[in-house]
């Protein structure tokens, strides 16, 4: 006799289950590269440059990251909460990442791109809270 073998539904139920689990790896390893790349003197982008080019790259890189928590989070609570608490981690760890480079040499705190990482958070939760055809492109079915 062969062992009963799982529905579909129970194989979307175990893939669900594993990317509950283990989705609040992406926003912690995006949180741990930048603090390990801001704990070097002077590192940033000079490949080519632009006035406020360092605004830009906080704004879309702590975007990148509150859109990995919301992402987590929303499998857990209700959306509105997901997106406070994404939008919430996100722009405390800007600030303890700005408060970190004021004792790197070679680096110093600035609000502004304090600001500028917790404006990237708030947009990218609110394009992904409110704008269906962003989310669901990220959240499409992949296959195995």
């Amino acid at each position: 006799m062969e062992p009963p073998q799982d529905s579909p539904s129970t194989k979307d139920k175990s893939r669900s289950n594993n990317r509950r689990r283990r989705g609040w790896l992406w926003g912690t390893t995006l949180c741990l590269a930048i603090t390990a790349l801001s704990s070097f003197p002077g590192v940033g982008v000079t490949s080519f440059e632009f006035p406020h080019q360092d605004k830009l790259i906080h704004y879309l890189v702590f975007g990148l990251i509150a859109t990995a928590w919301l992402r987590w989070l929303r499998t857990r609570m209700s959306v509105k909460k997901a997106a406070i608490a994404a939008w919430s981690i996100t722009a405390c760890f800007g600030l303890t990442d700005e408060i970190h480079q004021a004792f790197v040499p070679g680096r110093t705190m600035d609000v502004l791109d304090w600001l500028a990482d917790a404006l990237g958070a708030l947009t990218a939760v609110l394009v992904y809270t409110y704008w269906p055809l962003y989310r669901n492109f990220l959240e499409w079915p992949r296959r195995s």
